[in-house]
């Protein structure tokens, strides 16, 4: 039902933010931004929920540990590029949004590669 409470909340806000535009664009925008804030701390809560449940997960099948943390990194940095080029997005700085996902998708690509590597070593070993 959280997720009720929430959307109220965007609602009303996208409402007075835009009934503020008129008088005052930039109460409007820190408005919106606030919003945004307060529901990315309710997703953080959420993640850490997530993160108990993931570690045990990986107690239970024994999966290594090192790539359930490359994973969780994984996660962080696209939730956390995503965000930040979405409240660039809403401040009108497309330019700065975009080069914030092109950096994560790029820290993606350089958390992933000891996964690429390994992968890599699995398949050489299975053929030989």
């Amino acid at each position: 039902m959280e997720i009720i409470a929430v959307g109220a909340l965007c609602i009303c806000g996208v409402i007075f933010s835009l009934y503020l535009g008129e008088s005052n664009k930039m109460i409007g925008q820190l408005l919106l931004m606030l919003i945004a804030f307060f529901i990315a701390g309710l997703m953080l809560n959420k993640l850490f929920d997530l993160l108990s449940v993931i570690e045990i997960i990986r107690d239970i099948s024994g999966v290594n540990s090192t790539y359930t943390k490359m994973l969780l990194k994984m996660t962080g940095i696209i939730v956390i590029s995503e965000f930040v080029s979405d409240i660039c997005d809403q401040a009108g700085q497309k330019a700065i949004g975009k080069q914030v996902l092109l950096l994560g998708r790029t820290t993606i690509l350089m958390v992933g590669y000891p996964i690429l590597l390994e992968f890599i070593e699995m398949m050489r070993r299975l053929l030989t």
